[in-house]
């Protein structure tokens, strides 16, 4: 197995969400019920704002890229073999309820944006006490300045904050424009994302 290693993702303080972010999201509950987001409502508001005001139109939207977000499997190689590696490495840890968008893994389950839906790379539960949840999102090095991807990280990290999961993220150690952690934290930074953890592999 290869080693693994693990990067703490820089926090830079609080800051109140962009007007842009889509926040709302749907998220399926233990008992198979599905919470709402009361922005999916038209004429409701947030921080005082309409929806419309919150959220750019879906015209321009990559719909390709979209579909691939949603698949029960992904289909890039490379990413796929990330995937493989971290739900081997959780599985080692004694990580739980093992979901991950791999053949042979139970798929997990869909997030539903005011933009756009996306399936998680994999999701988990920890092995603590709490059992703490788990979503892992990973970024192949093609994707590393890929801007679709972005709508996808702030729904993933609007999701693990609203449900007390962490967010890791898996990426390739190096790329021919750098380190890839290093690159894939600047990006995060400019968007507001902050993960709880950074796996450089």
């Amino acid at each position: 197995m290869q080693i693994l290693k693990p990067i703490k993702a820089g926090v830079r303080g609080h800051s109140s969400f962009g007007i842009w972010r889509p926040l709302p999201i749907f998220w399926p509950r233990p008992d198979g019920d599905w919470g709402h987001a009361a922005a999916r409502h038209r004429g409701v508001t947030l921080f005082g704002l309409p929806i419309d005001a919150l959220n750019p139109t879906l015209n321009g939207v990559d719909t390709e890229s979209i579909r691939l977000a949603t698949l029960p499997i992904v289909e890039n190689s490379e990413r796929r073999s990330l995937l493989m590696l971290m739900a081997e490495y959780f599985s080692w840890l004694g990580y739980t309820d093992i979901r991950a968008r791999l053949p042979g893994h139970p798929a997990p389950s869909m997030l539903s944006g005011t933009l756009e839906d996306h399936r998680p790379d994999l999701t988990c539960r920890q092995s603590d006490s709490r059992q703490t949840p788990l979503i892992l999102e990973t970024v192949c090095t093609s994707e590393l300045s890929d801007p679709r991807l972005e709508h996808r990280w702030t729904l993933l990290f609007s999701a693990a904050r609203l449900y007390g999961a962490e967010l890791h993220f898996c990426v390739p150690s190096w790329s021919e424009a750098g380190p890839g952690d290093q690159l894939l934290r600047q990006r995060l930074e400019r968007l507001d994302v902050r993960p709880h953890r950074l796996w450089s592999v």
